[in-house]
């Protein structure tokens, strides 16, 4: 369990860096309402419950990622 808790501290961790990576794109081309916090904590809270429930996925992705692009 405490394995899981990790992983989800990390990937919100990660969500808050693409959150702030995100804010540029997001404000200007898909909501302009939409302020920069509420992005940042809504993909934190997407990307630490999705490394809470599914702790090995990424690497998965990744690997998908990696394979279609090369």
């Amino acid at each position: 369990m405490e394995n899981r808790i990790i992983h989800a501290f990390v990937y919100a961790l990660s969500g808050a860096v693409l959150g702030l990576i995100l804010i540029p794109v997001w404000g200007l081309f898909i909501n302009t309402q939409t302020g920069p916090v509420s992005i940042v904590l809504a993909s934190s809270l997407f990307f630490g419950i999705w490394g809470f429930l599914l702790p090995n996925s990424v690497k998965n992705v990744f690997m998908y990622l990696w394979n279609w692009f090369r």
